[in-house]
């Protein structure tokens, strides 16, 4: 599990309840022992309730700035957001 703390590997974790609200806990691979060890009591490196943020999400795990703009950049919002 120690071999991806430099990586950009990460663990996420839904969460769902019954009456309350859906969660999404983001970590960086760096915590896989402790987030085995103490579950979701070890602290995330992002806390996000339903309904998600997937551009918060994967800013974080995908960090990628495009360099498409105007009509491209049309085609790249219907494929997130399945247009």
């Amino acid at each position: 599990m120690d071999l991806h703390k430099n990586g950009s590997a990460w663990i996420l974790v839904r969460q769902s309840k019954a009456k309350q609200t859906d969660t999404v806990r983001v970590y960086h691979a760096s915590k896989a022992i402790d987030v085995r060890m103490e579950g979701t009591d070890c602290p995330p490196d992002l806390f996000v309730e339903a309904p998600y943020n997937w551009d918060e999400i994967m800013g974080l795990i995908c960090p990628i700035r495009s360099h498409i703009t105007d009509e491209s950049n049309n085609l790249t919002e219907e494929l997130r957001h399945g247009v």
